[in-house]
C-alpha cells in the first residue's frame, strides 16, 4: 500500500493533547508506521465506500473486511482489564478492534450529534 505525500503531511500536522501539553506528531514517532498507514488507508476506504449515516457496527464490519483483504490479524470486541492506581476494576473495557496485538482501533459515529447535544 502506497501513501502519498499529501497524506503523510496531513498526518504530520495532527496534534495530540493531554494534560495541557500539545505537540506535533511526526511520522518518525509512530511505533508501527507501516501498519498505521495500512489502517488509515483501510479506514479511508471504508468511509469513501460507505459515506455517512451507518451505525458504528457497520463501519467496524467494513473495516475488518478491509483488514481481511490485507491479511492483517485482528481481534474484535475483546474485553481488557482496566488498571487504575494499582487497582484492576471489575468492569472490563471492550475494545472494538485490536490490530496485530499492537494497535487499538475504535469506531466513532457522530450521526445526530447535534440533536443529542441539544437533549443534554
Amino acid at each position: 500500500m502506497q501513501i502519498n505525500q499529501a497524506s503523510r503531511k496531513n498526518l504530520e500536522r495532527e496534534t495530540t493533547e493531554g494534560h495541557g501539553i500539545t505537540r506535533n506528531l511526526t511520522m518518525t514517532e509512530l511505533l508501527y508506521e507501516e501498519l498505521s498507514y495500512k489502517l488509515i488507508g483501510s479506514a479511508k476506504e471504508v468511509y469513501k465506500e460507505l459515506g455517512r449515516g451507518f451505525l458504528e457496527s457497520v463501519y467496524e464490519d467494513a473495516f475488518c473486511y478491509e483488514l481481511d483483504k490485507l491479511n492483517i490479524a485482528y481481534q474484535r470486541q475483546k474485553e481488557l482489564d482496566v488498571h487504575y492506581k494499582k487497582v484492576i476494576f471489575e468492569r472490563k473495557y471492550k475494545a472494538d478492534v485490536i490490530v496485530d496485538n499492537k494497535i487499538l482501533c475504535f469506531s466513532v459515529c457522530f450521526r445526530g450529534l447535534k440533536n443529542f447535544l441539544i437533549k443534554q
